[in-house]
């Protein structure tokens, strides 16, 4: 990540978002800049060229961004091509909506950017299931191990991958949305009703129906899928207890093809 005014636990962090959004895209890395000025090519940019959030190279795949701005799909779809990364395909000027109408004239197959995520984390692993049709971006707290270290990688991956198998609803119970937890509650209290059990049975009934909610539905409870005689919990502190240091799974992004 370049840029001197940035700390080095600055860099590291937008580092991992960077490639949790590239993987999240699916179009490559992404550089981030602390300032546009740092961004390769920046002299001989117009300045439709530097007003745009994000500067996109067909050539290798890379995306320059700066640091700060917000982007979303549609600013990724918005992103310019300007000299010091146009291709021998593409023209300076063009943007990344252009590219993807030529893939679409050459496929016959319509295609944009549905939807993007840049998540900001002390670590961040990525997976991409099924030839692009899931993907999944997981955020975690991470003290006392290098988070770019193949071992961090591999935990961050294998929970990614169970985020794709096992489509949770959040990433802990105290995340679940209010409405959600609400909606299901009734849901049991009524199932209990049915029982024609005392109220204060029928609550401990709706109230134990939940727990199990809580349990196949967010993520850190869920039964790990690679070794269901842990949860995800249990994987993720045994990783950290080898690796010295502590790992806590905060959220992740979820994106599948057609939602």
């Amino acid at each position: 990540v370049p840029g001197s005014a940035m700390t080095a636990a600055e860099r590291r962090r937008l580092g991992d978002a960077a490639r949790g959004f590239a993987s999240g895209i699916g179009i490559g890395e992404v550089d981030v800049y602390d300032r546009i000025e740092d961004v390769p090519g920046y002299e001989g940019m117009d300045g439709r060229q530097r007003r745009a959030k994000g500067w996109f190279d067909p050539a290798t795949g890379r995306v320059a961004v700066v640091a700060g701005n917000h982007v979303d799909a549609a600013d990724i779809q918005q992103t310019v091509l300007h000299e010091a990364v146009a291709h021998e395909h593409h023209a300076e000027g063009e943007t990344v909506e252009d590219v993807l109408t030529d893939a679409i004239h050459t496929l016959g197959e319509n295609m944009n950017l549905a939807r993007a995520a840049v998540v900001e984390a002390g670590g961040v692993a990525s997976y991409i299931h099924g030839g692009g049709k899931i993907g999944v971006l997981v955020t975690f707290d991470v003290e006392g191990i290098d988070p770019a270290s193949d071992e961090f990688q591999h935990c961050g991956r294998d929970v990614a991958m169970q985020v794709a198998a096992a489509s949770p609803v959040s990433a802990t119970r105290e995340s679940v949305p209010a409405e959600v937890v609400a909606h299901e509650m009734e849901i049991y209290k009524a199932q209990a009703a049915e029982s024609g059990k005392p109220e204060n049975i029928q609550e401990k009934i709706a109230t134990g129906r939940l727990e199990k909610f809580y349990k196949e539905s967010c993520l850190t409870e869920q039964a790990f899928v690679k070794n269901p005689d842990q949860n995800v919990t249990d994987y993720v502190n045994e990783v950290a207890k080898k690796l010295g240091g502590t790992i806590k799974v905060t959220g992740f992004k979820r994106f599948m093809l057609g939602e």
